[in-house]
């Protein structure tokens, strides 16, 4: 589930991630909550859509069990 604001009547999706690059590194960058970020850097080659599924998988069962705990 991705979060979502609405301001002035324009919808603000949530970030899944950011990818940079600099030189021959790429640098993912995965919001984890409102204050911190993992950040993943990588060399050529590499598939990016199974890097970004199996790191936003990771996030997202550590965020349910999170939730779980508190509840």
């Amino acid at each position: 589930m991705s979060r979502s604001h609405l301001i002035n009547g324009l919808l603000i999706l949530a970030v899944g991630f950011i990818t940079i690059h600099y030189r021959y590194i790429d640098g993912l960058l995965f919001p984890i909550n409102d204050h911190d970020t993992l950040v993943v850097g990588m060399v050529q080659p590499y598939d990016r859509d199974k890097v970004v599924g199996k790191v936003s998988a990771l996030i997202e069962g550590e965020r349910e069990q999170e939730k779980r705990r508190r509840d």
